[in-house]
């Protein structure tokens, strides 16, 4: 029979402490608001500690690969130890009830229906107890991932679960727990009001739909894609790359072929990915946004970064057809569709559309940066070597002698400011008329207004006065790098 005193019963003392556990809950939910300040501080503290249990998880494989015995001395022998604990007690609770009917002290009907509680539970139990302990070990491995990396657990994986599965894999103090017929796993904290705890039931439902430990998804190639579509790597007449030649040493048949995305180029392509719906479908996809959002994206220097290109105000419509305004830092440590409640009305009825246009943003920053860097593309790369093209560019063929005079000029500056006056003359010979002209400062002006160009870049030179003259960029670039 079970024994009264609760400080002699192990199942009990935990009892105790999880009853604490769950009225510290139940009171800290009610303390939860949902403003903008709130939810940010939320998410900031579950990044960081999910920065700490990866920390956690990188020692515990160091301890498990110097143990003899694997895995099983690491965890999963406490856990049994507090399972056994447990079922015990049931069993003492199934025969006093048993017995208390027989002698009639319990009411029969009650008694019956305690004991099939206890053997609903039973039944309970052995169809949770292998989906948990697969759990555990898909946490263990996943918790010594980096956060944000593919395969890693996201932070939007319930807190007290990671702390649970954690605990068990770990060799933690991981209970079962009976509160009116319903299975916990519970995990004591320091404290009498601190720790963990998860209801079977709920687990079971979240698993049984893939929800329950969401680990990040690899999304490297869907982003490459994503890229390639418009900047065609492999492509020597891309808008978006710089493919030039030089001579293969001494061997006049042959030339080295190199390819190069500038500053200019890049920002152009995430400006062309955005227009053309990059990333628009992905963004309606909840399930895969939320723990992207949280892990990779949701960076207040990521966030900054993106928009140092893009401004520092986001205009949505709303159904009146009004502009509503946001600054991008508005979503730094948001929660992915997740309207703060401090907003003001026509905030909120936009907020989901504003976020959606700010992960675009950032999602094309980031991927075109990391496909550019995978690439090498960002300086000057070596891609082969190829046999000398003759050179056969009909708009080139009709005006080479102009064109070889301006690419003369632009070059004349020997990496210094070539001469403004004479620029301008050839600019205004191009257009006919006296539109460019250069103030005492330096300055040139078109018009009334100042024609920005840096005089030091030959290539820039170039183009501007192919471009006067109306020869196409690329017929300019072929010519400049005696390109076929």
């Amino acid at each position: 029979m079970a024994e009264s005193n609760a400080y002699s019963n192990p199942q009990k003392i935990v009892n105790k402490q999880f009853e604490i556990l769950r009225k510290a809950r139940i009171q800290q939910q009610k303390n939860w608001m949902g403003t903008m300040q709130q939810i940010q501080r939320r998410n900031i503290q579950k990044k960081q500690a999910q920065q700490i249990r990866y920390q956690k998880g990188i020692e515990q494989k160091a301890r498990m690969e110097n143990s003899v015995s694997g895995f099983s001395q690491t965890g999963f022998d406490v856990f049994d130890n507090n399972i056994r604990k447990f079922w015990d007690s049931k069993v003492d609770d199934y025969f006093e009830i048993k017995n208390g009917i027989s002698t009639g002290e319990i009411d029969a009907v009650r008694g019956k229906a305690a004991l099939a509680k206890i053997n609903q539970q039973v039944l309970n139990y052995k169809q949770a107890v292998t989906p948990v302990l697969k759990l555990a070990t898909a946490y263990n491995e996943a918790s010594q991932l980096a956060p944000g990396s593919p395969g890693s657990v996201s932070a939007t994986t319930d807190q007290d679960l990671q702390e649970v599965l954690g605990g068990i894999g770990a060799g933690g103090n991981v209970n079962i727990v009976d509160r009116e017929g319903e299975l916990f796993l519970y995990m004591p904290g320091s404290t009498p009001d601190t720790g963990s705890s998860v209801q079977i039931s709920d687990l079971m439902k979240l698993e049984s739909v893939g929800d329950a430990l969401i680990l990040q998804s690899d999304t490297s190639e869907y982003d490459n894609k994503t890229v390639d579509s418009l900047l065609q790597p492999d492509n020597t007449q891309s808008a978006y790359i710089t493919t030039s030649y030089l001579p293969n040493g001494d061997n006049t048949d042959n030339e080295d072929m190199y390819r190069q995305v500038d500053g200019q180029q890049k920002l152009s392509l995430k400006r062309d990915l955005y227009k053309q719906g990059a990333y628009s479908k992905r963004v309606e996809d909840n399930k895969i946004m939320s723990p992207l959002w949280m892990d990779k994206y949701n960076d207040k220097e990521v966030i900054k970064k993106a928009y140092e290109e893009y401004g520092e105000t986001i205009k949505i419509e709303n159904s009146n057809g009004n502009l509503i305004e946001f600054n991008p830092r508005d979503f730094d440590d948001t929660t992915w569709g997740i309207v703060p409640s401090n907003l003001s009305q026509e905030q909120k009825d936009v907020w989901e559309k504003a976020q959606r246009v700010v992960a675009r943003h950032v999602m094309i920053n980031t991927t075109v940066d990391t496909r550019l860097a995978e690439l090498g593309y960002e300086d000057k790369k070596y891609v082969g070597t190829e046999k000398k093209r003759k050179f056969n560019n009909p708009a080139y063929n009709n005006r080479h002698e102009e064109i070889d005079a301006w690419i003369a000029f632009a070059n004349s500056g020997n990496g210094e400011d070539v001469d403004a006056a004479k620029f301008v003359d050839m600019m205004n010979h191009a257009s006919r008329s006296k539109e460019f002209r250069v103030l005492p400062s330096g300055t040139i002006m078109k018009g009334s207004k100042e024609y920005v160009i840096d005089l030091s870049k030959p290539r820039e030179v170039a183009y501007a006065l192919g471009s006067a003259h109306s020869v196409r960029e690329g017929t300019m670039a072929q010519a400049y790098e005696k390109l076929p």
